[in-house]
Order: C-alpha cells, then sequence, then structure tokens
C-alpha cells in the first residue's frame, strides 16, 4: 500500500484529492496521512470527505478514516462505474473541488456519467464555476474531454446551496497538451455577479476593472456583463470574474470573490491586476490555476505535455511530485517558484 504524506508541499486538500483520483483509476490502495496539516483546521472538512465517499461510490471502494476531522484515510479501490449519481456537500463547500477529483475518474469509466452536486460554486479559495467552465474546460477540450456544465443555482459562502448538472462523456486515452504562449488579445471579457446584495456592488467592480485596463487594451475587444438579481433575495453573494482569449488558442481567468468587509474595488482589483500581468508580462500560455490544475491530466495523457504557466505555485510543485510518487511520471520545469515558469510532463496513461 502506497503511503501518501498530505504534509509535503503545500500540505492542503489538493493532495487527498488526487491521491484517491489516481488511486481509483489505477486500482491501487493507498493510506493518506496528515491530511491538511498545514491548515488552520487540519482533517477532513466537509468538501475533502465527500470527495472521498463520492470516489468510494464510483469504484466500491472500502475506506476507513471517512469523517470529518480525521487526519488519516485508507482508499482501497475496485472497478470504476459511470453512471447516474447525485451528491451534496451539505454546506458552502466547494463543489469545483469536488468535481476536481471526480472528473479524472469518471472521464476514463466506461459509460457516460450523469452527476448533480450541490454546495457553493462562487466560495473563497477555490475556482469559481464560471472559471472551471470557461477556462479549465476549454483547455480540457483540446485533450479529448467532453464535459458539459449546467449551472442550476449559484450557492455563496456560508449557506451554500448552488446546484450544478454535469454530463461526462467516456474517453479510451487523452491527446497531449502543447501550449506555448498567450499570444494577442482577442477577448478580454470582465463579468460582475451579485445577488442578494445592491446593484451598486457590480457596477463599482467593472469600473474598477475597467480603471486598471484602460490605455492596455483595445476598446473593441471588452466585453462587459453585469448581472445583480434579487437584491433581496436570501441567497447573499458576489464575485468577478476576468477572462481573456488569445490569439494562440488559449484563455485566461482570475476571480475574486465578495466577501464582508472587502470593498466592491478590491474584489475586482487583484484578478484584473493578475490578469494584465500574465498577458503583457509572462505571456503565458496558462493562468496559475491553470498551471496546476492541468497537471494530472497531462500525466494521464498520451505522449508529452508542455505549458507555460504565469506562476509555478507550491500548489504545482506538490501536484508533480506526487504524480511522479503515484504514477512514476517524468517532469521538467523551467523557472522558478512564483515565476513565470515552462511544464513538460511525459504522460503515462493508465491501461
Amino acid at each position: 500500500m502506497e503511503i501518501i504524506d498530505g504534509s509535503f508541499g503545500e500540505g492542503g486538500g489538493q493532495i487527498l484529492r488526487t491521491a484517491i483520483a489516481i488511486s481509483a483509476l489505477s486500482g491501487k490502495p493507498i493510506k493518506v496521512i496528515n491530511i491538511r496539516s498545514k491548515r488552520e483546521n487540519p482533517g477532513l472538512r466537509p468538501q475533502h470527505l465527500l470527495a472521498v465517499k463520492a470516489l468510494a461510490m464510483l469504484c466500491d471502494a472500502k475506506v476507513e478514516g471517512a469523517s470529518i476531522g480525521s487526519r488519516e484515510l485508507t482508499f482501497i479501490p475496485s472497478k470504476i462505474k459511470g453512471g447516474n449519481y447525485s451528491f451534496d456537500v451539505g454546506t458552502a463547500g466547494s463543489v469545483t473541488l469536488v468535481l476536481q477529483a471526480l472528473l479524472p475518474v469518471l472521464v476514463f469509466a466506461q459509460d457516460d456519467s450523469y452527476i448533480t452536486i450541490e454546495g457553493g460554486t462562487s466560495v473563497p479559495k477555490s475556482p469559481t464555476i464560471n472559471y472551471f467552465e470557461d477556462v479549465l474546460l476549454f483547455h480540457l477540450k483540446k485533450m479529448g474531454v467532453n464535459v458539459k456544465i449546467t449551472l442550476m443555482r449559484h450557492g455563496f459562502y456560508p449557506k451554500g446551496g448552488g446546484i450544478v448538472n454535469v454530463e461526462i462523456k467516456s474517453v479510451d486515452e487523452l491527446r497531449p497538451l502543447n501550449l506555448d504562449r498567450f499570444g494577442e488579445i482577442k477577448k478580454l471579457k470582465l463579468y460582475a455577479y451579485s445577488e442578494g446584495l445592491p446593484c451598486h456592488i457590480v457596477e463599482r467592480e467593472i469600473d474598477k476593472s475597467i480603471s486598471l485596463i484602460n490605455g492596455k487594451v483595445a476598446k473593441e475587444v471588452i466585453e462587459i456583463e453585469k448581472r445583480c438579481v434579487n437584491p433581496s433575495s436570501s441567497n447573499v453573494g458576489n464575485f468577478f470574474f476576468i477572462f481573456a482569449l488569445g490569439s494562440q488558442d488559449t484563455v485566461l481567468g482570475y476571480d475574486g470573490i465578495g466577501q464582508k468587509g472587502l470593498p466592491a474595488e478590491k474584489v475586482a482589483e487583484k484578478p484584473t491586476l493578475e490578469i494584465i500581468q500574465n498577458i503583457f508580462v509572462s505571456n503565458a500560455a496558462v493562468d496559475m490555476f491553470a498551471g496546476d490544475q492541468l497537471l494530472i491530466w497531462m500525466a494521464l495523457a498520451k505522449g508529452v505535455s508542455s505549458i507555460t504557466t504565469h506562476k509555478y505555485t507550491m500548489h504545482a510543485y506538490t501536484t508533480l511530485h506526487l504524480l511522479r510518487q503515484l504514477l512514476g511520471i517524468e517532469f521538467q520545469v523551467e523557472g522558478s517558484l512564483d515565476k513565470p515558469a515552462r511544464i513538460k510532463i511525459q504522460g503515462k496513461p493508465i491501461k
């Protein structure tokens, strides 16, 4: 049984999600220790527990340690089954983080799958569902992945309650991914969404973002969408998402989550500044989040994949070393932590 140290590198939940996904795919049992040991509230949280239970259901796994707060988990998988499933995080736990664990497994199931997940769709410290659909799935489609997202309802912290339907087509193998640079801007979209809040919030976010990109981006490539839904709603939340399509047929995305006490201008400022740096300074083909989330897919693809990322994060560093431990992949990184980098992976498809 392979022992995974959950305190390695960034020491968060991604180690667990990646490890159980690879375990389910490979059929190899694992034991994860020191789960999320570098977090303020270590051990399994609701979204991690749901990912474990959902994957266990998908591959008839035997599991020990699957409880809130648990710092050790044993996962012994069996055969993967596609089909129809429904999962509820039970809180505002991130739907997209759960999907990160489920999709690599369901894509390789014998049958197509249809799943419904209830939880948080736009919550702190995780990708928004907009990012997941517009950026991550854009890249995965190039690799042969066919996934359709239907957002039924947004879910925000702390209530959750968002609902997402996901259709996953099964595949036999993945194509390698090669993205060298972003190129020139073909489209820049600014999207601000609020629910149960005053409409001036989305106005201020868009105004702030525009003030930062004025003079840097041609007006004819800018698209703006503002949505203020039912200011009296009890479903309260806000996010800002900025998306860019490049001339080299790649996309970038950065988002900000509205939080109590955080001015609307600040919600839009950081993602706008990041995408400006990504386009005009590094011109990397993928943003720092895709530069981490794509790695498991590159490892499972046939052939050599190569991407340039705006920042080589500790998440990416951790994932690469975990994939080497579990799959025996060979990889090369040209660059240093928190700087632009090129990542190459010799894929090792699981038969």
